[in-house]
C-alpha cells in the first residue's frame, strides 16, 4: 500500500504523548515512534540528524497533530530477501496511522551495504525524498503542501548535478 500522508481521523485518537512502536523479532528489528507535534522529541531527533531549522519550523507550522519517525530497520543478513522488511515496515506504518500520525520521516542510511537502492525501496511505501543528502537522505510521507515546502527549504530538485546542489 502506498500512503499519501493525507490521513483524516474521524474517530478519537489514542492518548496523546510519546508512543514507541518498535518491534524486535528473531529475524530483525524496526524502531519507530509517534509523538504529538508539541512534544520536542521529534525536533530533537531532526536537529541531531542535521536538519535545517527552517524545515523543523515548517513541520511545526503545518496543520498536523502527530509526527512519526522510522528510526531504523535491520534484518539479519541470513533472513534478507524473504519479505521480513516489507512486513515490518508495513506493520509499523499501520501503527503510525492508527496513532494519528500526519507525517512520517526517515533518514535512509545509504552508507549501509545493500544490493538495492534504499530510497527506491522506501518509495514503495509512499516515502518521498525531500533533500539532496547522499549519505542519509531525508524521506517523508506527508501531504503535498508540506512536501513542497520542505523540498523548497532544502533546495531539493533545484540542481542539475549533485555537485551544484544547495545542501
Amino acid at each position: 500500500m502506498i500512503r499519501s500522508g493525507n490521513a483524516q481521523f474521524l474517530r478519537p485518537l489514542p492518548s496523546s504523548g510519546f508512543h514507541d512502536c518498535s518491534q524486535k523479532t528473531s529475524f530483525g528489528s524496526i524502531e519507530g515512534y509517534v509523538c504529538d507535534l508539541i512534544d520536542e522529541s521529534w525536533e530533537d531527533y531532526l536537529d541531531e540528524m542535521g536538519v535545517r531549522t527552517e524545515m523543523i519550523e515548517a513541520i511545526r507550522r503545518a496543520p498536523l497533530q502527530r509526527v512519526a519517525i522510522l528510526r531504523g530497520l535491520e534484518i539479519n543478513p541470513d533472513d534478507r530477501g524473504e519479505g521480513h522488511g516489507h512486513k515490518m515496515v508495513s506493520n509499523l506504518l499501520d501503527s503510525f496511522e492508527d496513532l494519528g500520525s500526519n507525517v512520517t520521516l526517515l533518514f535512509a542510511d545509504m552508507e549501509e551495504i545493500n544490493d538495492f537502492d534504499l530510497t527506491r525501496w522506501y518509495a514503495r511505501y509512499g516515502f518521498e525524498r525531500v533533500d539532496n543528502d547522499t549519505s542519509a537522505p531525508c524521506m517523508m510521507i506527508a501531504g503535498p503542501e508540506i512536501l513542497t515546502e520542505v523540498r523548497r527549504i532544502n533546495g531539493y530538485g533545484l540542481c542539475d548535478s549533485i555537485e551544484h546542489c544547495s545542501i
